[in-house]
């Protein structure tokens, strides 16, 4: 069985990649450091 994992960086998607990693064959790990634009303020 090949598994491919796409996640991003945060620390609960590492400890899923860890928790998979220790029970089957991961084939490749892709992590996508993604950055979230800041919230806007529609008020005055």
């Amino acid at each position: 069985m090949n598994i491919v994992v796409l996640a991003s960086h945060q620390l609960r998607h590492r400890y899923f990649i860890n928790h998979l990693n220790t029970h089957f064959s991961l084939s490749a790990i892709m992590i996508e450091k993604f950055l979230y634009p800041p919230p806007y303020s529609f008020s005055k």
